[in-house]
């Protein structure tokens, strides 16, 4: 210990803390069964409005020390001395009888009671109820599950990265061999250089990773379950219907790439876009605010208006000095200039050059003849 300080002082203070936490775990007790008395002896409207508005205690105080109130009554009630409101928490979070009666029998004791030592006590519990063996079990059980959830983490990744390859390949197939557009036909280019092979490589690609998408997501995309409402779910089986077309090989000459076979729609893409439904990825761009000049800027009408869509201006020009001070009122922020448009120069305007807006008030009396 530090020579410095003041042993008897600390010892003082550490016996005074005793003290203090013996006496909050008898007011606690206390302000336990008087929160029960008041629950047991008056109308349900009469104890809520003794115990919230008279009392100021909280819905969380007060089902809290109705639960300690319980504690300390019955069989395996809680010492009345040195408990701490935790020890209560903890305590009314235990669902198992036998671990919450081991851990009075400690508090009887002496022995302090945290989450740990309730974890041991259940740890054992279970050893005694279930044996060792089936303890093991169950904890190298636990460690597979978990194991496999991992596994199917990292195949989820992978098949994602699979399907991508998919979705190029369709829409290249789509854009390299389709018409393009209905003057030059309905039909798919089947004559041209290269169909075929690149029609059944697409067929081989979707049918692996069709059987991969089923072993990974089994009944969950068959849609036999799923709510009309559930938009991820429904997206899920669209992918897996669309995974099935490419992989039974009726798109492209072959039915098109519309949903329903019968249209044989090649300009449409709905089996294309479907493969997007088991993205959860999106490319995210930095949006940078679109600028704007103002020239006659009134009363901030058309800034506003800017502002809401988005704009952020570099300058708002206006003549009026009473549409000036207005302007700078409504938004101290607005970049406002007081000059005649007709003064400002090639030079001053050359500052702005590569701005996304410029904007003018045709009423404005900065452009109206004098």
């Amino acid at each position: 210990m530090d020579e410095n300080l003041d042993e008897q002082r600390l010892f003082d203070e550490a016996k005074a803390l005793r003290t203090t936490l013996s006496n909050i775990s008898t007011l606690l007790t206390e302000a336990a069964k008087a929160v029960q008395r008041i629950e047991s002896e008056t109308s349900e409207d009469v104890a809520a409005t003794l115990l919230s508005v008279w009392a100021g205690a909280s819905e969380d105080d007060i089902r809290l020390l109705l639960a300690a109130a319980e504690l300390f009554d019955g069989d395996n009630a809680l010492p009345r001395t040195d408990i701490s409101l935790n020890t209560v928490r903890l305590l009314r979070r235990t669902s198992s009888e036998e671990v919450r009666a081991n851990a009075i029998r400690l508090l009887e004791a002496g022995a302090s009671v945290d989450q740990a030592k309730l974890q041991q006590l259940e740890i054992h519990r279970n050893l005694i109820d279930k044996g060792a063996d089936r303890v093991a079990m169950e904890e190298k059980s636990l460690w597979l599950e978990s194991l496999a959830a991992r596994q199917s983490v990292v195949r989820l990744f992978e098949l994602q990265d699979q399907l991508a390859v998919i979705l190029d390949a369709a829409a290249g197939f789509a854009n390299l061999y389709g018409p393009g557009h209905p003057q030059n036909g309905l039909e798919m280019e089947e004559h041209r250089a290269g169909y075929a092979e690149a029609h059944a490589a697409l067929q081989t690609k979707a049918t692996t990773v069709l059987a991969e998408f089923d072993r990974l997501f089994g009944d969950d995309a068959t849609g036999e379950s799923a709510s009309p409402k559930d938009s991820q779910s429904l997206e899920l089986i669209r992918c897996r219907q669309a995974l099935a077309r490419f992989a039974s090989g009726e798109f492209g000459h072959r039915g098109g790439f519309a949903f329903n076979v019968a249209d044989e729609d090649v300009f449409s893409w709905e089996i294309i876009d479907a493969l997007h439904g088991l993205s959860c990825q999106t490319k995210t761009k930095r949006v940078h605010p679109l600028s704007v000049l103002e020239i006659g800027g009134g009363a901030g009408g058309q800034a506003l208006g800017l502002m809401s869509a988005g704009f952020k201006h570099v300058a708002i020009y206006e003549n009026v000095l009473t549409r000036v001070k207005t302007l700078k009122a409504n938004w101290p922020t607005w970049p406002v200039v007081e000059a005649d448009v007709r003064s400002i120069t090639d030079t001053d305007f050359s500052r702005y050059r590569g701005i996304d807006l410029l904007a003018g008030s045709i009423s404005s009396s900065m452009v109206a003849k004098q």
